[in-house]
């Protein structure tokens, strides 16, 4: 985790370094980078918010498959057997058949979850949990991002102002 913050700042910093021209105030300010579009870049574009929205959404969908448990489940199923040759037993030297050369087997099933001890409720409250966990960790990211982006600015512009006080000394 480390590692990916390490690469999303230097990242930041160098879109930073990039887009903050070194020219004067007089100069052309559509070229300029201001924070709110540093900000506004940096955010539509890190990757760990689109993480942290497409997590969130899944916590969404778990919450929706754990409140369908609720919900009765139909389930059907078919088969068929063709044998070579119609099935018989012997008794008593007669051939007495057992069943039909083709068979076929129909089954049907509904099943309504009338109490299970309470986990299909608790089940749903987690999954409600979930959703909220990620909720916030999405503006734990934002906020970590917008910070970010703040400092690697805010450094740059620290960093022209040393540059040009170093001028101004030779």
């Amino acid at each position: 985790m480390n590692f990916y913050r390490l690469i999303n700042i230097i990242a930041v910093a160098l879109v930073v370094c990039l887009l903050i021209p070194s020219i004067s105030p007089a100069e052309d300010n559509a070229l300029t980078l201001t924070l709110d579009k540093a900000l506004e870049m940096a955010l539509a574009n890190n990757t760990l918010i689109k993480e942290a929205i497409e997590k969130q959404k899944a916590a969404m969908e778990e919450e929706k498959s754990a409140k369908s448990d609720y919900f009765p489940k139909a389930s059907a199923s078919y088969s068929y057997t063709n044998l070579k040759e119609k099935p018989y037993a012997v008794f008593g030297g007669t051939k007495l058949p057992t069943s039909n050369k083709d068979n076929f087997y129909w089954d049907i099933t509904l099943v309504q979850p009338i109490f299970t001890g309470f986990a299909l409720s608790i089940r749903h409250k987690m999954a409600g949990l979930g959703v909220d966990l990620r909720e916030m960790e999405k503006d734990r990211a934002v906020l970590d991002v917008t910070k970010e982006v703040k400092v690697a600015y805010f450094n740059i512009l620290l960093a022209e102002k040393f540059f040009m006080v170093s001028n101004e000394e030779v």
